[in-house]
């Protein structure tokens, strides 16, 4: 009995799944048996002839191998075809589907209903959706009507890609009438975050897919999509590599493209014309959820036992399972480490049994295939130090049916997946305690660096002052040695003794100026410090302290050719727990802030402070209409010592503010550019300490 081999990057989803499920179907009508060999994301690095001998002719899906592998396959005799993927090698079978044809159809029936304006959504790592992107931005470079399509690339073909995505493309405010998405999840990911965002579907934006997954004809209303006929595909793949066998080069390796059909439903304001959908079978759906919560126990006990737990339980569908572990000696055999209760053959034989590489699965495998044997190798490798799992083989015992095939595959990609998560995961926790373990010292480090900027800050900052303060003592000392040589000499005028006057007169008041400004940042650093707040917090009204605050803060703002106006959106019962004083201490920094940097350019300046109660929380915004704070330098305004006014600034208000308020506050803050102009500050405090 002859063997077909299939080898697919992942057995479940829309695409794979599928396409498993109907070459199966395929093998079994021609009374073959079915090797499938899964290599997960190990494209670039796996190339162990594992099992590759034991199918007579293989289906590639995708591109999970290298070419120069697939050569060595072809060269020892066992034709092969690929699907959806193209190796440029000439003696490769091939079906793809013409993605173009389906793209330029569901284009062409969206610009009959006057659709101009299009965007795409799919990611860029494969072939396909880059013809798919390709042919959206050709057939509206084709119509001098077309606006250039908006291209957004997905970070994946998941639902929540889609979502992500056309939240940016909506956010770019380009518009758009239709969107076609590189696969159903994406279409119905986009249809989820645009219906929540107000933009009705298909009213606003009509929505196409790709794939005709069981998820489009479900949902509600239906995703308009294009099915790629995976049945007629994987005919096609079948006939080509079985109509090969023994025939030599006197038949040519099959090219082709298939068209995908157009499925038209309500997504694109069309009525689904198709046959109602076929429900999923309850027991298969109750099989896959019983197996996802495995995720959940993977960690709970040793890995062993829940391997011997899992296969016990598929048990009742299977010939043979196992699961083998690569030799860590010489890296040439695999020892068998897993297998159910009651494994056909001499279990105790089994059990940590040593297979070289080129001849797993030797047992009990070997027994005769039937024909309709599906038999799954799952390889993984380089997932974990120390321990590296290589393969899992099962052999099935009844798959009478494409959806009896689709929930082993799932159970067996899941199971494959859990033991991929628990690898990674021993990665995790090395990582994990190596940052535990250096966390002290980095607090530490960190905590020298901002005491070392400080102290350097401060430094800078009385060095000018300092200076001018002994450039005035040197001046005095000067005029007070000349002034008493001439004394001594007798040649001392009136007009010496003014000058000596005038110049000390100078000095001195240069002298109290900078004396005062030192005094002043000294005052302004130690109030960086929030320890010694400790007095218990109050009870406080909202707008009773936001209105006394302002007509206290409204003098001197006038006084200054600026004026404060107040705003509340809050409740009939408005107190919340704070320090009053601090609080205080913190609005009118931020007035003073206004009132020094904000109006240099501005002849009515105007200080808006709000106040908002929202769930557990009150917003307090302290907003100008000002020359406002450069996007760019929003981050730093809280750094101390930053200023834009040199001399006319310590650069430690903010700074304070910043203290204050996640310190003692216990709250947030940040800055923003204004709505109109200016500049605004955003306080978020608790309702209660």
């Amino acid at each position: 009995m002859r063997t077909l081999g299939v080898i697919a990057p992942y057995l479940m989803g829309t695409y794979p799944g599928a396409l498993v499920a109907a070459l199966h179907a395929r093998a079994q009508a021609a009374g073959a048996a079915m090797l499938l060999l899964r290599t997960g994301s190990q494209t670039s690095s796996y190339e162990l002839d594992l099992c590759l001998a034991r199918a007579d002719a293989w289906v590639v899906i995708l591109n999970p191998v290298s070419a120069a592998l697939l050569s060595r396959i072809q060269a020892s005799g066992s034709p092969v075809c690929v699907i959806s993927h193209d190796y440029g090698i000439a003696s490769f079978g091939s079906v793809r589907t013409d993605n173009q044809a389906g793209i330029f159809a569901a284009m062409q029936h969206l610009y009959d209903r006057g659709h101009r304006r299009f965007a795409y959504i799919g990611p860029n790592n494969m072939s396909d959706c880059l013809e798919r992107r390709d042919a959206v931005l050709a057939f509206a470079r084709q119509r001098a009507d077309c606006a250039a399509p908006l291209i957004k690339e997905a970070a994946d073909f998941s639902y929540a890609a889609g979502s992500a995505a056309v939240l940016e493309l909506t956010a770019s405010g380009e518009p758009f009438t239709a969107l076609i998405t590189a696969t159903d999840n994406i279409a119905l990911g986009a249809m989820t975050s645009l219906r929540e965002n107000g933009v009705r579907v298909p009213r606003d934006v009509a929505v196409v897919g790709f794939d005709n997954s069981i998820f489009s004809r479900t949902s509600s209303g239906g995703v308009t999509t294009l099915d790629q006929s995976l049945d007629h595909v994987a005919a096609l793949a079948f006939d080509d590599v079985w109509g090969r066998l023994g025939a030599g080069a006197e038949r040519a390796p099959l090219s082709c493209r298939v068209a995908p059909v157009l499925i038209l439903r309500e997504s694109t304001g069309d009525i689904d014309t198709t046959a109602a959908p076929q429900l999923i079978d309850r027991q298969a759906a109750q099989a896959f959820i019983a197996v996802s919560e495995e995720v959940g126990q993977l960690t709970s006990g040793g890995r062993d036992a829940y391997l011997r737990d899992y296969l016990k339980r598929l048990e009742f569908r299977l010939k043979f399972a196992c699961v083998a572990r690569l030799l860590e000696q010489d890296k040439q055999a695999l020892v068998v480490s897993a297998l159910p209760e009651r494994s056909l053959g001499p279990r105790d034989a089994v059990a940590g049994m040593q297979i070289p590489l080129e001849q797993f699965p030797s047992f009990p495998v070997s027994q005769a295939l039937e024909p309709g044997d599906f038999i799954a190798v799952l390889l993984q490798s380089g997932l974990a130090q120390g321990t590296e799992l290589m393969a899992l083989c099962f052999q099935s015992r009844d798959l009478s049916s494409p959806l009896a095939l689709e929930t082993l595959t799932h159970e067996i990609e899941l199971l494959c997946y859990h033991l991929h998560v628990q690898l990674m995961g021993d990665d995790l926790n090395r990582a994990l305690n190596t940052l535990r373990a250096t966390q002290g010292e980095l607090l530490r480090s960190e905590k020298q660096a901002a005491l070392g900027v400080a102290v350097a800050g401060v430094a800078h900052e009385l060095n000018t002052p300092l200076g001018n303060c002994l450039l005035s003592v040197s001046t005095l000392s000067d005029i007070a040695g000349s002034t008493r040589r001439k004394y001594a000499e007798g040649s001392l005028k009136r007009a010496d003794v003014e000058d000596m006057l005038a110049t000390a007169e100078a000095a001195a008041d240069i002298l109290q100026r900078n004396i005062s400004s030192a005094l002043r940042l000294v005052s302004d650093f130690k109030r960086l410090r929030t320890e010694h707040h400790a007095s218990a917090p109050e009870t406080v009204g909202l707008s009773v302290f936001l209105n006394d605050l302002v007509t206290v803060l409204r003098v001197e703002a006038r006084a200054k050719g600026a004026d404060i106006n107040c705003s509340l959106d809050v409740g009939r019962d408005d107190r919340f727990e704070t320090h009053p004083q601090l609080l205080t201490q913190v609005i009118s920094e931020l007035v003073e802030n206004a009132l020094t940097h904000a109006f240099a350019e501005v002849s009515a300046g105007d200080i808006r402070i709000a106040g908002v109660f929202e769930a557990e929380r009150v917003t307090i915004s302290v907003a100008d209409n000002g020359a406002g704070i450069a996007r760019e330098v929003l981050h730093k305004v809280f750094d101390p010592f930053y200023t834009t006014r040199m001399g006319a600034s310590s650069g430690l208000g903010l700074a304070m503010v910043n203290n204050l308020v996640t310190g003692p506050l216990k709250g947030q803050i940040h800055a923003e550019e204004g709505r109109a102009a200016g500049a605004c500050f955003i306080i978020t405090l608790p309702l209660r300490f």
